[in-house]
């Protein structure tokens, strides 16, 4: 089982996006810091990070600056941005925090865990499809239908 790291300022987003990564097989740790991020990565073989860009409550440059450090330090690690602030490839790119990915939010559950086992079989820092959107099809209006997936 793969382990993801989801470092999020935000346990009202974090809880629901733990819990849908649990159910797609994954293994989660969630960290609510920098810090705490350093010491799970220091204690654990994980695969993925998620990072929050407002991982201080609303300062985009700590996700980054975390992202960064991740990637230097863990060269081997994937890791995904997200943020209601949405960057687009390119943009990405030219902030060069070297990541493998980008989850707008809200998360949409729809295709979550095909995009982030794609994102691991894939090479760190690939460029190729970053966006999480790109790969699910636009939110439908939600549904009351027994099994309908939801967005948190």
């Amino acid at each position: 089982m793969k382990t993801i790291l989801i470092v999020s300022g935000c346990e009202r987003q974090a809880g629901p996006l733990e819990t849908e990564l649990r159910r797609e097989g994954f293994g989660v740790v969630v960290v609510d810091s920098a810090h705490r991020a350093r010491a799970a990565l220091g204690e654990r073989n994980v695969a993925l990070a998620i990072v929050d860009l407002d991982l201080r409550g609303g300062s985009c440059g700590a996700g980054l600056e975390l992202a960064r450090e991740i990637s230097a330090a863990h060269p081997e690690l994937r890791v995904v941005l997200t943020g209601a602030c949405h960057l687009s490839e390119r943009q990405l790119e030219r902030i060069d925090c070297r990541v493998s990915g980008f989850l707008p939010k809200p998360f949409r559950t729809e295709g979550l865990g095909a995009f982030l086992h794609a994102k691991l079989e894939a090479p760190p820092s690939s460029s190729r499809r970053l966006w999480h959107a790109e790969i699910v099809p636009p939110a439908a209006p939600p549904s009351s239908a027994p099994g309908a997936r939801a967005t948190f």
